[in-house]
């Protein structure tokens, strides 16, 4: 068992028992320290403490949401114990195995300044921020070290991007084949038309050639029936 600060934290398998440690979940731990970006910049302004800062929640919690990536994940809940005659509330985070179901379990008494419902969430927004970051070493660096620390910063964009990125090669891939079957006929074409290809075809057309080519492909995409518009009204002012 080993106790940082108020957090006891300890090592125990799927059933709650207290095995020898298994490599396995060492492993996952080293590779998320030595691979995942888990540096965060502290953007925010603490209200009570002049000149302090701290990461906002959202950001803290997508950065541990990574650890999945790492065959971890933390959970996290509360659970109440009698001391002295009074209840008292306990915040307890479990850092999870995936592979082998071994479990690194944090308990740590919830202190609150005021005994209402607010004060106990802002205590929550504190310990799963504070307690999560300790469990899986998330850093938290001011924001003039940004540069210093530029390539182990967690971007919650990335994942995002990534998305982003895959959806735009999807609809690129689509409006290409989109822009293919547009100029088809409704019988499709044996031999469908680029773009420029087709534009090329239209401009060089005379009045019979063009008809035909609107006969073969019945375009449907609006750029290439504008191309049709244009190159028929060339043609009849040049008459």
């Amino acid at each position: 068992m080993e106790k940082i600060g108020n957090i006891t934290t300890k090592m125990v398998d799927g059933l709650g028992n207290e095995p020898l440690p298994q490599i396995g979940f060492y492993e996952a731990k080293q590779r998320w320290i030595k691979e995942a970006k888990r540096y965060l910049l502290k953007t925010e302004k603490n209200s009570f403490l002049k000149g302090a800062t701290y990461a906002k929640l959202p950001h803290v919690q997508r950065c541990i949401d990574n650890s999945i990536k790492f065959d971890l994940v933390l959970q996290s809940n509360i659970d109440f114990i009698e001391m002295n005659g009074e209840l008292k509330s306990i915040f307890i985070a479990k850092l999870v195995h995936i592979p082998t179901g071994q479990t690194e379990v944090s308990r740590v008494p919830i202190l609150l300044a005021k005994n209402d419902p607010q004060a106990f969430s802002s205590a929550m927004t504190y310990y799963r921020r504070i307690v999560g970051a300790t469990m899986l070493d998330v850093v938290t660096v001011d924001m003039e070290m940004e540069k210093d620390f530029a390539e182990y910063l967690f971007d919650d964009d990335d994942d995002a991007n990534e998305a982003s990125n895959k959806e735009d090669t999807s609809k690129k891939t689509k409006s290409s084949k989109s822009g293919s079957s547009n100029l088809l006929n409704k019988d499709g074409d044996p031999d469908p038309l680029s773009f420029d290809e087709l534009k090329e075809q239209i401009n060089n057309s005379d009045l019979d050639q063009l008809q035909k080519l609107w006969t073969k492909h019945k375009p449907e995409d609006d750029k290439v029936i504008q191309l049709f518009s244009d190159r028929k009204k060339a043609l009849t002012e040049r008459k």
